[in-house]
């Protein structure tokens, strides 16, 4: 349990190929998706300097080392969808306010292909 307090999760987007040529009888480009780029996943949590997830983190950006992630959304505590996916953490940040818990925000860039819930 990673006490996550917020999750934007990634959103994959495909390039398009202008693939006009010169029989092309309208007035309009023709396109055609070409790669999917998985997007990136951000989120913020509480951070616990003693929790080696935590610190995995952080370490991880350093190293420069390929994690797998697996995202799993809740409804009323009962887990519904998840989201699984290898990615590289591009950043983290701590922040440690006067009067209150210390939190981290981290940024996953996602590599590869989504393993996404039907409908999602």
């Amino acid at each position: 349990y990673a006490h996550v307090q917020s999750i934007t999760l990634p959103n994959p987007t495909a390039d398009m190929i202008d693939i006009t040529d010169q029989t092309n009888s309208t007035a309009a480009r023709d396109f055609q998706p070409g790669l999917v780029d998985g997007g990136e996943l951000a989120f913020t949590l509480l951070y616990e300097p003693s929790d080696t997830t935590h610190t995995g983190l952080s370490d991880a950006v350093l190293a420069r080392t390929q994690l797998w992630f697996k995202v799993t959304l809740t409804d009323a505590g009962v887990a519904t969808d998840f989201f699984k996916f290898s990615g590289y953490v591009q950043s983290t940040a701590i922040e440690a306010p006067v009067d209150g818990f210390y939190s981290m925000s981290a940024t996953v860039k996602v590599t590869g292909v989504i393993d996404m819930p039907p409908g999602a």
